[in-house]
């Protein structure tokens, strides 16, 4: 009885810290995803006006 009294009160005090712990790494792991696609958007954002800038038509560079 002793060794599920310890099995099952180990997980209940660590409980907290585990779970704020993946929170914090959710939270970390979505700050990159969003700036890792800011930056992708802005990349492509920038490479499509080179694109157009340089192909045949120029206004398309100027609308976007």
């Amino acid at each position: 009885m002793s060794r599920r009294h310890r099995r099952a009160a180990r997980p209940r005090a660590d409980l907290g810290a585990p779970t704020s712990g993946r929170r914090a790494k959710v939270i970390l792991m979505l700050g990159f995803a969003a700036k890792g696609f800011f930056a992708y958007g802005l990349f492509g954002y920038h490479f499509i006006q080179m694109s157009s800038s340089s192909s045949h038509d120029p206004g398309l560079s100027v609308l976007l």
